[in-house]
């Protein structure tokens, strides 16, 4: 199977039973932007990142208080999901700023040459299940990253300790609302894995954010300075 050949995976079970799982599904589009997003936001200027790449955007819910903060912001997402409703709304609307862009994935993102200062992780690597594809990932992010650049990770650990049994587990996570026809996929990885992941393309963590205790919010820097 060709990586991200389209958002929906038909995977095997522990239990040998078939599901789909549809990558786009992972977040509800009615979230609002998490509070952090300022503190980095702040901290971003502070260093005098311009561009910044939303990868995984859905409906942009982080974008925009980037945006309104002077950024230049490019979001990178399936067709599939910027096609959905709320996503197109967002996008059109985003569309309307000249600081705006954005990148179908797979094919526009991997073929881009433009480069970047920064990049957003939001709950993106812990739901997609397959290993490979994010390994991948990651070494075409920093692609898509300047020398000197930096990436914001967010996930949680924990948050789903109630779907943690044999029926539910698939690859290495669980798959979640097992009433829908397609489900999504969480995996977890704790805080010394997700900083071996980041380093192993040239990033080092130099802050970390919480709000709650499940949360792992961390900020990773290549050559691009420190947290103060």
């Amino acid at each position: 199977m060709r990586m991200w050949q389209n958002p929906i995976y038909r995977l095997k079970t522990n239990e040998g039973v078939y599901i789909f799982v549809d990558v786009t599904t992972s977040c509800c589009p009615g979230l609002g932007p998490n509070m952090v997003i300022w503190k980095i936001a702040e901290f971003f200027k502070s260093k005098g990142v311009v561009s910044i790449l939303d990868f995984g955007a859905g409906a942009l819910r982080h974008t925009f208080p980037l945006l309104d903060m002077g950024f230049q912001v490019c979001a990178v997402e399936f067709k599939e999901q910027f096609e959905r409703k709320a996503c197109r709304l967002a996008l059109n609307k985003a569309k309307k700023s000249p600081d705006f862009s954005a990148l179908i994935f797979p094919d526009e993102f991997i073929k881009s040459k433009h480069k970047f200062d920064a990049a957003l992780l939001t709950f993106v690597i812990t739901t997609m299940p397959r290993a490979d594809e994010r390994r991948k990932l990651l070494k075409f992010l920093k692609k898509r990253l300047k020398a000197n650049s930096f990436i914001f990770w967010m996930s949680q650990y924990g948050k789903y300790e109630q779907i943690k049994r044999l029926e539910n587990q698939v690859k290495d996570g669980w798959y979640l609302h097992p009433e829908r026809k397609n489900h999504s996929f969480y995996t977890e990885f704790n805080n010394s894995k997700i900083d071996d992941m980041l380093n192993r393309i040239g990033y080092r963590r130099i802050h970390v954010f919480s709000q709650r205790g499940n949360d792992q919010f961390r900020l990773y820097s290549r050559g691009a300075g420190k947290w103060p």
